[in-house]
Parts: C-alpha cells; structure tokens; sequence
C-alpha cells in the first residue's frame, strides 16, 4: 500500500499539463506499470535471498533500525554495501517526499481556490503554491516528531486510500446527477467499484493488524468533517457549476 502511495499524484499537477485529458491518464499509467514491475522485482530479489526468519529482524525497529534492503545487500556483498545502500535508500526516499511536497502543495491550493481551506494558501497563477508546501511539509515533520516512523508506515499507507476511495465512490454520484456535462462509463464505475472493494479490503486487515489504525481513521474524519462543517457555513458553497 505504501509503495503504490502517489499513484494519482499526476492529477494534482493536472492544470499545468498541456494537454490534461491525455497526459494525466497517460502518466498515471506508465506510473503504476512501472511500480508495478519494480515491486515484483524487487520482492524477488528479497525472497530469493533472505529467509523469512532473517528478514524478521527489520521488523524490530527500535532495536535493529536497518532496512530490508540493508538487509539484503549486506547479505549478498557485506556489511559495508549495506551501509552503502541505507545511504542509497535516504537519497531516493528524499527525492520521493520532495516530489510529493511539491504536488501536495497543489492540492493545498486547489482546495483554497475551491473555498475548502484558507484562502492564503491559493497562491499565485503559475507559481508554486508555497504556503501550501509549508503547510502540509509542517504537518508531516509534526507526524515524524510525534510518532515512530514504524506506525506511520503501517497506518499511514492505508488511511491514504480512503480519500481516493472516496473520490472514485463520488463517481457514482455523478453518473445519477445530470447537473454534470460529463459522465463516467460503465467501464468507469466498475473500475470505481473495485476500487472501493479493495480499500474497503484493506482497511479491514489493516485494522485487524492494528487497532489504533482506528484512532488514525477517526482523526482523518472529525478534522475532514470540522473542514467541511465550516464551508458549508460560508457563502457561496456551491460549486457544481464547477465541475
């Protein structure tokens, strides 16, 4: 789950895409597919040398705080190329969060010119959202300082999926409401359904793994809900004509 996070990141960036209708399903593809691969690679690489008993030890964080990519590196080429790959592995986790900073700003921004978050941060036309980065950059180092970064991979992965969930279960809402100039396919709504079917799959092993994902889950609901309460006491909250 948390290495497929950011696989719609393409439509945050979509308005500054020359041709949006094409290119963001476009790289949305190409992205999947080549995690995809990636992923399945990769856990080839581990299982086929490292036992389950071995790999084991990547799960007692406080204590041991390696990688399994550490893991197995060190394992194939010793302990000093393991080393080498934690480094590897701080770059490119790095680069990844910058990346998704930067869009994540856009959607800080989306949702202020939308009327559902501050104003302040829309930001400028063709200018980076900054307020929007800082925001969301503050609320993410306030979730590594205040919780062991173990817990926010197990939780954070998954509560990442209901917000998507939610946009594809919205479809079904559009394709009943003929206010919308476009409507989705049926092709649309059965891939919504699926969708939805499996957060709904991983959210119930995700909760049976840890309960305190139910905390996380209610936290994402009372602020998403005390966002919502006070647009909807706001003028002008009606933005159908928009979409």
């Amino acid at each position: 789950m948390f290495t497929f996070s950011g696989w719609n990141a393409a439509v945050y960036a979509a308005g500054e895409f020359r041709d949006p209708r094409r290119d963001v399903p476009r790289a949305m593809l190409i992205g999947c597919i080549s995690v995809t691969v990636l992923y399945l690679l990769l856990n080839w690489i581990f299982i086929t040398n490292v036992t389950p008993d071995e790999s084991r030890v990547v799960f007692e964080y406080e204590s041991t705080r390696i990688t399994l990519a550490h893991l197995v590196v060190a394992h194939i080429a010793g302990p000093l190329a393991g080393s080498v790959m934690s480094g590897a592995m701080i770059v490119v986790l790095s680069s990844a969060l910058s990346a998704l900073m930067l869009l994540g700003g856009r959607v800080c921004a989306a949702m202020a010119q939308d009327g559902y978050f501050p104003g302040i941060a829309a930001g400028d036309a063709g200018r980076q959202p900054q307020l929007g980065v800082i925001a969301l950059s503050s609320f993410a180092l306030m979730l590594v300082w205040s919780h062991h970064l173990k817990d926010i991979l197990q939780n954070v992965g998954v509560i990442l999926t209901i917000p998507t969930a939610l946009v594809a279960l919205s479809l079904f809402r559009v394709a009943f409401d003929r206010r919308f100039s476009v409507q989705p396919t049926v092709v649309d709504l059965i891939a919504a359904g699926l969708y939805v079917i499996g957060t709904g799959i991983m959210l119930y092993f995700g909760v049976a793994a840890s309960t305190s994902m139910l905390l996380w889950v209610a936290g994402l609901a009372i602020v998403s809900l005390g966002f919502y309460l006070l647009r909807k006491r706001g003028p002008d909250n009606d933005h159908s004509q928009r979409i």
